[in-house]
């Protein structure tokens, strides 16, 4: 297993895997689909095409924000780095409940605008205000929620999983969960 960050560093044709974030999904006519995978530590990500192999596509089993893991041949010359897999060699290592959390999104919200993720974190309400925020456990990164105070219950202050859309809120600038799904977490 190679860090995505270390792909554009090898030669063309090396089989490699990687693991990652699933940050897009496309299926084609043809059969084959394109996904890129993200390594939430450095941002680095890299492309994989997948041809129809005897197993189903990933995008009959992930979504984004899942870890993929992918074996394949790899184009490093490509920007972003490139690899070449069958469906047989493309797992899901962890849904995304399990891996993305409120840090990697808001280091990486580019990757993730407009899409429906799932993550978790704990709800928060400002002090002498309404607006409901999903933060980390250090409080160093949040965003907002579409939602109300009287909508969550007692569940402010605990941990919790959201399944949500990612959008950008023009009017304040900011990014925000809408459509929220929200369920206490163990």
């Amino acid at each position: 297993m190679i860090a995505i960050s270390k792909a554009p560093e090898l030669e063309d044709g090396l089989v490699v895997a990687v693991r990652g974030i699933l940050v897009d999904l496309r299926a084609w006519d043809s059969g084959s689909e394109n996904m890129v995978l993200l390594e939430p530590a450095t941002g680095a990500t890299i492309r994989i095409v997948s041809a129809q192999g005897l197993r189903e596509q990933p995008s009959s089993y992930a979504s984004v924000g899942d870890e993929m893991e992918a074996t394949g041949e790899l184009k490093s010359s490509e920007s972003p780095p490139l690899l070449f897999a069958d469906s047989d060699d493309i797992i899901l290592s962890r849904d995304s409940e399990a891996v993305l959390t409120v840090t990697v999104v808001t280091e990486n919200w580019l990757l993730f605008k407009n899409d429906r993720i799932c993550l978790c974190g704990v709800l928060i309400v400002e002090p002498g205000s309404e607006d409901v925020r999903l933060t980390d456990s250090s409080r160093e990164h949040s965003i907002s929620m579409d939602v109300s105070v009287e909508q969550i219950g007692g569940m402010a202050g605990r941990y919790v999983s959201v399944d949500a859309t990612l959008i950008l809120d023009p009017g304040r600038m900011e990014f925000e969960l809408e459509d929220c799904g929200i369920r206490l977490r163990g």
